[in-house]
């Protein structure tokens, strides 16, 4: 059990590297590790649970799995608490004197938000069937990169 906590916290930090927005104070008893299947192979692999708060957003839960077997990983997340009344629009500015720091920027994306590049008269409406996710800002490019060649 000791073995599989310590590649829990492996893992969650891989996936969700500690940035200033997430607060992991109210969390007094670290992740919750749950042995779960792969859905790739079908050996045994690890699900990470962990509680958060993120100031001015809401609680989420960050959920990261890992299968040692065939080095299949999954990260998502999951919101709870209150809804928030209204919404809110959070601008980055990306130059390329802070290109590579800004890259690197963390991104917590609800289930509900919506992506605009008014630079390039871009919107990209809130996925249908997904849950939230939680990035950077390569990886969003990266992700419209992908989303713009399957069309």
């Amino acid at each position: 059990l000791e073995e599989m906590e310590k590649e829990a916290q492996e893992v969650i930090s891989l996936t969700f590297p500690a940035t200033e927005e997430v607060n992991n104070d109210d969390n007094e008893y670290g992740p919750t590790v749950i042995p779960s299947l792969c859905t790739h192979c079908g050996a045994q692999g690890l699900t990470n649970l962990l509680l958060s708060k993120i100031p001015f957003f809401k609680e989420i839960i960050i959920m990261a799995f890992n299968c040692k077997e065939c080095n299949y990983k999954t990260s998502e997340i999951k919101f709870g608490g209150e809804i928030a009344e209204k919404g809110q629009t959070i601008t980055v500015k990306v130059t390329p004197e802070t290109l590579e720091k800004d890259l690197r920027r963390g991104v917590v994306k609800s289930e509900h938000a919506q992506i605009e590049i008014p630079e390039l008269e871009l919107e990209v409406p809130p996925p249908i069937n997904r849950s939230g996710e939680f990035t950077n800002v390569e990886g969003v490019f990266k992700r419209l990169i992908k989303g713009l060649k399957q069309e």
